[in-house]
């Protein structure tokens, strides 16, 4: 299912970095899978079972990278069929620390232009940017905090989830 193509949805779509920000996704050209539980609230608050891989890319010339969500699968009850969050190649960035280049470990990412739509029930939200939490572990979470909220034009869309590395290589994220 492609459901969930945000997270991080749970990440994202997100917007460029500037070599300022001299973010360091490690090891560059991999994927990594995360697995966790998901909370949807358009009304009525849905829990489902999401798998999303991200995606490093390679270092540029200022030895910098991103990472972007690849694929997204979400799972569970039949009401976890009724959201979808399309364009899931979202980039994801470092949001704390911030530049100058720390090289310290990640805090918060960002992802940027999220969406998500309920055919269903007539609508969508977003895009919107979501900040997420970064831990390194082990195992690595990434969190979307209670409250998150991928808002215009329809008011009240939430999100959160913790997920965690469950596929892959060990990532490190820096700025």
């Amino acid at each position: 299912m492609r459901p969930f193509a945000l997270a991080l949805a749970v990440a994202a779509a997100f917007s460029g970095a500037s070599a300022a920000q001299a973010d360091t996704f490690s090891p560059p050209g991999v994927t990594v899978g995360f697995v966790g539980t998901v909370t949807i609230r358009r009304d009525t608050p849905i829990v489902c079972d999401l798998y999303f891989t991200l995606r490093t890319t390679p270092y540029d010339s200022n030895g910098d990278n991103v990472a972007y969500v690849e694929d997204l699968t979400v799972t569970g009850s039949p009401l976890c069929a009724l959201y979808d969050f399309p364009d899931i190649s979202h980039s994801v960035y470092v949001s704390y620390p911030v530049a100058p280049p720390s090289g310290v470990p990640a805090q918060r990412l960002r992802a940027y232009g999220v969406q998500m739509s309920f055919p269903f029930m007539g609508g969508f939200c977003g895009p919107e940017d979501i900040e997420l939490y970064w831990n390194d572990g082990p195992p690595a979470t990434i969190t979307i905090p209670v409250g998150t909220e991928i808002n215009p034009p329809t008011p009240g869309c939430k999100i959160s989830g913790v997920f965690t590395s469950a596929l892959g290589h060990t990532l490190t994220i820096t700025n």
